[in-house]
């Protein structure tokens, strides 16, 4: 099977190309700014999803059986501000399935990677039948693109995940840059009215590609849409209170406050995160804890 991971320089895009190579499957990724993972024993190949005729280019060459997607714009203050945002999250997966109708005699599954931001925070965690309600403009894109695809594709997979870690040379997540503020001894205010399920990338990539392979077998285009998450649902501050513990940093120096207190740009949602009975029951395999995740982590980066 040919698989095309379209941002393969983020860290969902990492793990997953990671899995599929270790799973001795075929795999072409691309990026957009970041090369950072040449490293990779496979094809990377600059692309950009904000272009029709980049995206072209990529899938008439490669003619891939499954088209991952987990390259986007999500710099979530940012998107409130920033019209390019919309290019990419939006925009992009309008590209994508131009592109993928347009192969003769296939019809690639396309697996889009969506947020918990779709979602208000009113009332988590959230299932995959509960009704959406965005109070970003992050959220809105994550869910006009969700909308897009399952309008205008039939071979189609919809994965919502939540505070997303693990191995990022680009260092834009949450833990990563923790740890590093904590490291040099900066102090850190996080709030402890954001609740989410902290989801590990190594978990993400197994999980999904297990998921596919269920989807292999039936046709049905019902139930399309699957929570990949952590198993544990958490503050925001009792998270980072728990990699001070595992990484050995100091407590003290994280501050609880409210999330209001912040006056960042985009609405967070705040009681969210999701419920994760469906992949566990559709894969036949727990999602991982937090706690054991950081652990892996910590273990992980002591080799690189």
């Amino acid at each position: 099977m040919k698989n095309l991971v379209l941002g393969a320089s983020g860290q969902i895009g990492h793990a997953l190309t990671k899995r599929l190579i270790h799973d001795c499957q075929e795999v072409v990724g691309t990026y957009c700014s970041h090369n950072l993972y040449s490293d990779l024993p496979c094809r990377i190949f600059k692309a950009d999803v904000s272009d029709q005729t980049s995206v072209n280019n990529i899938i008439s060459d490669y003619v891939p059986d499954v088209i991952f997607v987990p390259a986007g714009y999500t710099h979530v203050d940012g998107c409130e501000k920033e019209p390019k945002s919309k290019l990419i999250n939006v925009n992009g997966i309008n590209h994508i399935t131009k592109a993928a109708r347009n192969i003769k005699h296939k019809s690639p599954l396309i697996v889009i990677f969506s947020s918990d931001y779709v979602f208000d925070g009113t009332g988590g965690p959230y299932s995959e039948e509960d009704i959406p309600n965005p109070i970003s403009e992050y959220g809105k894109q994550k869910l006009l693109a969700e909308h897009l695809l399952a309008t205008s594709y039939n071979n189609f997979c919809i994965v919502r995940t939540n505070w997303v870690f693990g191995p990022d040379p680009q260092e834009k997540n949450f833990v990563v840059r923790l740890i590093n503020n904590l490291k040099d001894g900066q102090a850190a205010t996080v709030p402890f009215d954001e609740w989410g399920t902290p989801t590990y990338t190594v978990d993400i990539a197994e999980a999904t590609i297990k998921l596919i392979k269920y989807f292999g077998l039936q046709r049905s285009r019902t139930n399309r849409i699957v929570n990949i998450a952590g198993g544990k649902w958490v503050n925001k501050y009792e998270f980072s209170l728990s990699i001070c513990d595992v990484f050995g940093l100091d407590r003290r120096l994280v501050t609880g406050v409210k999330s209001s207190e912040l006056k960042r740009p985009a609405a967070r949602p705040l009681l969210s995160g999701l419920k994760v009975g469906k992949i566990e029951e559709l894969i036949g395999q727990r999602m991982q804890h937090y706690e054991d995740a950081l652990m892996k982590y910590k273990k992980l980066l002591s080799y690189t």
